[in-house]
């Protein structure tokens, strides 16, 4: 029996060749992005043997980082930090590596782990709550007893932006601003840049506290195009945007005009030892998609590797990239959805693959995913195609009532299509495919 992360795979598949050529496609990405692979693939330690009581003893041994390098020697304490959808899983295959080296830390995912020098802290995603605040404040008095010869790790991922939420005026208004911004129609970089401003973290606001410390940032990027410093609004880098930047987006989307602004750190003496290294963005899982692509003996186009438009529009492009004669249309990204009045149940993958039902061609198939496997729902996406569509046109369900009211998960449980993973602990963007069937 194969080992897959499509735990409904042979289900979906149905004995339709061409919905497994697409899921072995998607499982490729999924496979490449693996966060222990992820890790193991781009952190080595390695030097004479360990010495458990005192790392400023340990003889020189190299922790390698990518291109990147840090004697052990040189510090007393190597503190290992985390937050996101990702984090969870980086800070256990970190311990593996690390072990006692590690002297203390904490890790906020969406999920509590089995970790043994690091302590594990549950928030919630996507709207902050308190138990986000009360686990940041925990980072946040570490961090006053930062030292200059700390090492400090820090694993950054997506996700982070809600559940690193410093100070309490944050969480609550952060809250009321994801659910504001949710209706706007404004993109995720213009909502983080008001996060930025309201938060003592964000922004460069964590490489502040933990100022004076060897500081490296370990980006596991959700951000399309590899903008790693957008990742969980950028903790560990040095922010240019400023209050009247945000100002002015708050007029533009008539948001509410009485947050509590924080203008973020610009002094560079803050960011003099702070080193942050991008160790994955949905390009990894492209390309290997691709790779599978052309294993199967498909030629393959990735079409774009940052999809910002709105949902519909991403599946015209979709569609309309087949005139190219390729087999296979890849793209990443974070399509725009404007969600309006009561909205229902399900998030952008969900309702990309339901507005591509009128649209899809007969001969085409269309899958869409949340990398971390959960499209604001415990679906991961959907898989669309004639088989699909077919039995939504003989059905009696009001196709245009779902879409306006937003509820494409409920829509969609009537057709055996919902793909489902689990949390895959890792996090990149949506991945997107359309096969053009010969």
């Amino acid at each position: 029996m194969e080992n897959h992360i499509i735990k409904n795979f042979d289900e979906l598949v149905g004995g339709d060749n061409y919905r497994k050529i697409a899921l072995e496609i998607v499982e490729a990405g999924l496979f490449a992005i693996n966060t222990e692979k992820i890790i193991n693939d781009s952190i080595i330690l390695n030097g004479p043997a360990r010495n458990a009581d005192s790392i400023a003893t340990a003889g020189g041994e190299i922790l390698k980082i990518k291109d990147k390098e840090f004697n052990l020697s040189e510090y007393k304490r190597v503190r290992l930090f985390g937050f996101g959808k990702a984090s969870l899983n980086a800070i256990v295959a970190i311990e593996k590596i690390l072990d006692t080296k590690i002297t203390d830390g904490v890790v906020i995912d969406i999920n509590i782990g089995d970790t043994k020098r690091v302590k594990s802290l549950k928030g919630s995603h996507p709207v902050p709550s308190i138990d986000n605040f009360n686990a940041t404040k925990e980072i946040v008095e570490m961090a006053k007893d930062s030292k200059v010869d700390d090492l400090i790790l820090i694993v950054v991922s997506g996700g982070g932006s809600s559940l690193l939420s410093y100070p309490e005026t944050e969480y609550k208004e952060g809250k009321e601003l994801y659910e504001e911004f949710l209706k706007s129609g404004g993109t995720i970089k213009e909502l983080n840049t008001i996060r930025k401003h309201i938060s003592q973290v964000k922004g460069g606001g964590l490489a502040e506290m933990f100022y004076g410390a060897t500081i490296v940032g370990l980006i596991f990027c959700d951000v399309s195009g590899e903008r790693y410093s957008e990742v969980a609004s950028g903790p560990t880098y040095k922010d240019e945007t400023t209050n009247e930047d945000v100002k002015k987006l708050m007029e533009k989307y008539n948001i509410k005009n009485d947050l509590d602004l924080i203008e973020n750190p610009k002094d560079d003496k803050y960011f003099g030892k702070v080193t942050n290294i991008g160790l994955v963005s949905n390009k990894v899982a492209l390309e290997a998609m691709l790779k599978k692509t052309e294993e199967l003996n498909l030629s393959g186009e990735v079409i774009s590797w940052e999809i910002f438009d709105s949902v519909k529009d991403t599946v015209f492009e979709m569609v309309n990239a087949s005139e190219s004669s390729r087999d296979v249309i890849l793209a990443g990204g974070e399509p725009k959805l404007e969600v309006t009045g009561n909205s229902g149940t399900g998030g952008r993958n969900l309702y990309l693959t339901m507005a591509a039902i009128p649209i899809l061609r007969d001969n085409q198939l269309l899958v869409s995913i949340a990398s971390d496997g959960r499209d604001n729902s415990d679906v991961a996406g959907a898989i669309i195609d004639k088989k699909i569509i077919d039995e939504v046109n003989n059905s009696s369900i009001d196709y245009n009532d779902y879409m306006a009211r937003f509820d494409s998960l409920n829509f969609l449980k009537n057709f055996n299509n919902m793909i489902i993973t689990g949390p895959t602990g890792s996090n990149v963007s949506d991945l997107i495919i359309l096969i053009n069937k010969k």
